[in-house]
């Protein structure tokens, strides 16, 4: 059948048409979680905006909050002070690697981050059951000179057990403009490299996101 120009004219621009029609429903999805779950979060709505992609984005601190990562299940955020809204997670768990929770806490007067680790770490062991010492991550700054930004994580590592089987559990400490930046980070042994890959990976966007914050 002999197609006129007109005709092939709107056959390509209901072409275009569906792939906007999808984003815009992707768009419409990822916003309509994001509001779910500040609604069955205490607080949520109070300190939190729905972001780019439906990020969650902490106010106070600026720290961006993605839905999911990769094979994660959505995230969940907890803000631990609902009054003040200093202290908050977000938090995602894989069925076949571990859990993966990112901190934003707003820094006492004159603490620093060697002040805070041994806190952080003290938390930590008393969390596990029977946590034993293991190599601590590799610590690799996150330097962004169009951001001023140059930080170093501390990091600590134990080895414990749940359930039967053996996990690593590590931590990730750093703080910038006042904010203690903490991804706390328990992965299966077998998967040591992949687990510590992805806490650096969640660190390095949580403080970058922070960073490029305007503070208040």
């Amino acid at each position: 059948m002999h197609m006129t120009k007109g005709a092939i004219a709107l056959a390509a621009l209901l072409a275009l048409a569906v792939p906007s029609r999808a984003a815009e429903s992707q768009a419409e999805i990822e916003a309509g979680f994001a509001r779910t779950v500040l609604s069955k979060t205490e607080g949520g709505w109070t300190w939190f905006d729905i972001g780019n992609h439906g990020d969650l984005v902490h106010k106070p601190s600026g720290l961006a909050c993605r839905q999911n990562l990769s094979d994660s299940e959505r995230v969940v955020i907890k803000v631990l002070d609902p009054k003040e809204g200093q202290d908050f997670y977000c938090e995602y768990v894989f069925q076949q690697l571990g859990r993966f929770t990112v901190f934003a806490t707003k820094m006492p007067a004159g603490m620093t981050q060697d002040d805070l680790f041994p806190l952080v770490q003290l938390s930590l062991r008393e969390e596990l059951p029977d946590p034993k010492p293991a190599p601590s991550p590799q610590a690799i700054a996150v330097t962004d000179d169009s951001l001023g930004l140059a930080v170093t994580p501390l990091t600590a590592a134990y080895q414990t057990t749940f359930q039967g089987r053996y996990f690593y559990s590590g931590v990730w400490l750093g703080v910038v403009d006042g904010w203690a930046i903490k991804v706390h980070a328990s992965y299966i042994t077998p998967e040591q490299a992949r687990g510590e890959k992805l806490a650096q990976e969640l660190f390095d966007i949580a403080v970058r996101t922070v960073k490029a914050a305007p503070q208040s």
